[in-house]
């Protein structure tokens, strides 16, 4: 990096292939120096770019309070220009909503099952974040009770595709003709997805007292998805216990 006083004007220059450190930074620049020697004006509201991305040669977004002082912000509400702060929070309030199906075996025709669901709300999605979206926590809920003497009852909970292009590798919400890549997982760790396959299989005995099960669907959204349009995305999940 150099800073340069010339004829009143402040030369900044970025040497390349360097990331920019957190989260998201708010960079401020009064001019840059172009590669064919001209300057360019920055706004004095300040660029804002993801972790990851690198700076070009000569392109280093900081605003000079002084020639030799030069200061950085992260981005933020409130702090960020508004063009970058429409981009931030342009994927709004992506839900996935789970419809239930409970299927009986006939050799368990003294006992009842019935079913619920949480949906899963991912609230806002910031696409330019390096960190995936985990805040989508949903709850699949089964209650089983019995007619007859003590049963030992065996279940088997699976989740569909979801619709809108998906597979099982890659579900996708959508808004409108726009897609948002996601998927659900079998425990907190997100490595196991949960598929109409590969699902979750309790064994329980069910007495006089209704048994209640509560299986948590985890949802992660990846990183980076910069292209995806501003809106609200959501999927049906349709959730299949056989018992």
């Amino acid at each position: 990096m150099n800073v340069k006083n010339k004829t009143g004007r402040v030369r900044i220059a970025y040497l390349s292939g360097v990331n920019l450190p957190g989260t998201l930074w708010k960079w401020y620049a009064v001019r840059t120096l172009q590669t064919s020697g001209s300057y360019k004006e920055i706004p004095r509201g300040g660029v804002c770019y993801p972790a990851t991305h690198v700076l070009p040669t000569v392109t280093f977004l900081n605003y000079v309070e002084t020639l030799l002082r030069i200061t950085r912000k992260p981005c933020g509400r409130g702090n960020m220009p508004r063009s970058a702060e429409r981009t931030r929070n342009r994927v709004f309030a992506a839900i996935l909503f789970l419809v239930l199906s409970v299927l009986a075996n006939p050799a368990y025709a003294v006992i009842t099952c019935t079913g619920t669901t949480t949906s899963v709300n991912f609230g806002v999605y910031n696409t330019f974040s390096a960190t995936p979206n985990d805040s989508g926590v949903g709850n699949v809920r089964v209650r089983c009770s019995r007619t007859g003497g003590n049963v030992s009852v065996a279940t088997d909970i699976f989740l569909s595709t979801g619709g809108n292009g998906s597979t099982f590798a890659s579900r996708r919400m959508a808004s409108g003709v726009n897609r948002l890549t996601y998927n659900l997982y079998i425990e907190v760790g997100r490595t196991t997805v949960w598929t109409d396959v590969v699902g979750v299989h309790d064994n329980y005995l069910v007495t006089g007292t209704p048994v209640n099960k509560n299986y948590t669907v985890y949802g992660r959204i990846p990183a980076l998805q910069t292209t995806v349009p501003a809106g609200t995305y959501n999927a049906t999940i349709n959730v299949t216990v056989n018992y």
